[in-house]
Parts: structure tokens; C-alpha cells; sequence
């Protein structure tokens, strides 16, 4: 259960180290070692969080594909009155398609 600790509530935690290099320095922090009693209420606010998460990536996922769309749509728009353009002109001048 990695991430972020509660931070609205009282459970205090410690940080766990689960890298330690002493020759290049690195060192990895990856978890939190909590009371029995309070495992339940962080993993059920960690799974919330994650949920949220997910979320967010969908909602700007769909945003994303929104703004391709109208893109695409804004295009044939154009093409199409592009065409309708020549094909008028076209009839004017005798030629037809």
C-alpha cells in the first residue's frame, strides 16, 4: 500500500525503507508501517484514492478524445463544403463530376 498517508485523520505512521545504497546514496521509500487497528480505515482510503485516480485519467481521457473528434469533425466539414464549392463552380463552367 504505497502512496501518500492519511493526512486528514489522527494515524500517525512510519515510512518504510525499502532501497538503501550506500554507494550511490539511493534510497527508496515505498510504504507505511501503521497500527493493526488503523490497517483497515487506510487501505479502504488508499483504494478511494485510487479510485479518484482512475477517474481523473478517464475524465481527461475522454476530454482528449472529444477535442479529436471535433477536430475531425470541423475538417470534414470543411472538405465536404469544399467539394460541394467545386462541384457548383464545376456546373458553372460545363464540367460535371
Amino acid at each position: 500500500m504505497a502512496g501518500r498517508p492519511r493526512t486528514d485523520s489522527n494515524i500517525t505512521g512510519i515510512i518504510v525503507v525499502v532501497l538503501f545504497s550506500e554507494c550511490c546514496g539511493v534510497t527508496r521509500f515505498d510504504g507505511w508501517v501503521v497500527c493493526e487497528e488503523h490497517r483497515e480505515s487506510l487501505v479502504y482510503a488508499w483504494e478511494e484514492e485510487q479510485a479518484i485516480l482512475r477517474q481523473k485519467e478517464l475524465d481527461v481521457c475522454l476530454a482528449t478524445l472529444c477535442i479529436i473528434m471535433n477536430c475531425l469533425l470541423f475538417s470534414l466539414n470543411i472538405m465536404y463544403a469544399l467539394h460541394l464549392q467545386s462541384c457548383w463552380l464545376g456546373e458553372r463552367k460545363g464540367i460535371r463530376h
